[in-house]
């Protein structure tokens, strides 16, 4: 089952999109666009993230990613496709119960019910490639 919920500021304002898939995942992981305070504690080897293997997605996204089942399938061409095309989200995570993935909203942006439509599609896929 998909989902598509939203978050209201204190305003009454949409703040978050959020897109759920009730589909078991081949494996836990949590993904967020990469930043610099990211890259930053990676060069002091404070931190450590999984790499695909592919330069520019792994310079674009952080990947949290503890459950080795789930490493296979986030070096799929298709999936990191799919995972860009997502942009812009906040996070995109799999644990037990599915798939969810939070979109921060401008204030002045419109909540297109094509842009809502496409995350759904492009969540549906997603989940159909990384599913258990």
């Amino acid at each position: 089952a998909m989902a598509g919920d939203t978050s209201l500021d204190d305003e009454g304002m949409v703040e978050f999109l959020v897109f759920s898939a009730s589909v078991r995942p081949q494996g836990n992981f949590r993904i967020r666009p990469e930043g610099v305070f990211d890259r930053f504690r990676k060069a002091l080897k404070i931190h450590w993230e999984f790499e695909t293997g592919n330069p520019a997605f792994d310079r674009a996204f952080y990947l949290e990613v503890p459950d080795d089942r789930a490493k296979p399938g986030l070096k799929r061409p298709e999936v990191m496709d799919t995972i860009t095309a997502l942009l812009p989200f906040e996070y995109l995570q799999a644990h037990p119960g599915g798939f969810r993935c939070s979109e921060l909203l401008s204030k002045d942006e419109q909540l297109s019910r094509e842009h809502v439509t496409e995350q759904l599609q492009l969540m549906v896929t997603l989940a159909g490639y990384l599913r258990q």
